[in-house]
């Protein structure tokens, strides 16, 4: 009874371990770095101002009920720089997608 639990659960993790890699694959193959058009102007990037605790003013959603949340950003959906992992990954990132950074560091 153990033996036959035993390759039960096996079976299942080698069918999960293929599954997954056939997904993987499939994914892969249908990948594609341009941005499809229906989603063209909805996103923005910060390319100026580094993300910080005190960067941007408090947030309001609903100015009417005092509610203050923290957006890390100016406009909702906008995509905030974090340049503390490095300048070249955020300079990176932000030209692949058609952005330039706004600002340059002295060493």
């Amino acid at each position: 009874m153990a033996q036959t639990i035993f390759i039960i659960i096996i079976s299942i993790l080698v069918f999960d371990f293929l599954l997954e890699r056939l997904l993987d694959y499939l994914n892969s193959t249908y990948w594609s770095n341009e941005l499809p058009k229906e989603l063209e102007g909805i996103y923005d990037a910060e390319t100026k101002k580094p993300s910080q605790i005190d960067a941007y003013g408090a947030g309001y959603i609903n100015k009417n009920l005092e509610k203050i949340v923290g957006i890390q950003t100016d406009k909702p959906l906008k995509r905030a720089i974090f340049p503390n992992g490095g300048v070249r990954m955020v300079e990176d990132g932000l030209n692949a997608y058609g952005y330039k950074l706004g600002f340059h560091l002295i060493f």
